[in-house]
């Protein structure tokens, strides 16, 4: 028996894992719960190709959608998330979203390394704590019950 499943995606993941569930009715697909993580909200759909800004929300097809944006982050602004969430609000969706004290990388407890280009684990207590947020979500809307779970 297959257990719970969730569509999870950080930066344009997380813009790939929104997509398929904002046109879940249109697509004819079944809705899975999505936790998005600095999504790219101001980018095409890269499922879809549309922009993102312009897919249409159905009230029919609402669904189980939580974003985590950090607060500094200067790759994918949480301005873009606080828009997509009023959206999903507007179109009477089950969503939440979260802000944390910390940047792109530091969403998914990282620290991008210019010299390396790379994300390497973090320490910094305010980027643990956010990770500590973005795990406990991640379980809580895998185990969540109701009917878009």
């Amino acid at each position: 028996r297959a257990g719970p499943l969730v569509c999870v995606g950080w930066s344009l993941g997380g813009t790939a894992a929104a997509g398929p569930a904002s046109n879940a009715l249109r697509l004819g697909l079944y809705f899975v719960p999505v936790v998005c993580l600095a999504g790219a909200f101001d980018a095409t759909d890269p499922i879809s190709g549309q922009p993102f800004e312009s897919i249409e929300l159905s009230s029919k097809g609402a669904g189980h959608v939580r974003l985590i944006h950090g607060v500094e982050d200067d790759i994918t602004g949480v301005e873009g998330a606080r828009l997509f969430a009023d959206r999903l609000k507007q179109a009477r969706w089950d969503e939440e979203l979260l802000e944390r004290p910390v940047d792109h990388a530091g969403i998914v407890g990282t620290e991008f390394d210019a010299d390396r280009t790379r994300c390497s684990p973090s320490q910094d207590p305010a980027v643990l704590d956010a990770l500590k947020t973005v795990t406990g979500i991640i379980a809580e809307t895998a185990f969540r019950r109701g009917p878009s779970a």
